[in-house]
């Protein structure tokens, strides 16, 4: 079964945004997360293990974003 990661986002503090990846197979507990932090005051541009998008408005409980590239496709 192939790879599948996510990120979450678990809410904000002042500029800095707080997110959760994590990476999965078969859809069932992660095998491995962790918490992440973005500080927006350094630009709206986001990236993490490959995966790039844009932060277009952030609150406490929600996010807008465009994703500029996915996650790399793992190769085995």
């Amino acid at each position: 079964m192939p790879l599948q990661r996510q990120i979450v986002y678990l809410g904000k503090s002042d500029s800095v945004l707080k997110f959760q990846y994590s990476e999965f197979t078969n859809n069932t507990v992660p095998m491995i997360s962790f918490d992440f932090t973005i500080d927006i005051s350094d630009g709206n541009i986001a990236s993490f293990k490959g995966a790039v998008f844009e932060v277009i408005e952030a609150t406490s409980s929600t996010l807008q974003y465009k994703v500029i590239r996915h996650f790399p496709e793992q190769t085995n």
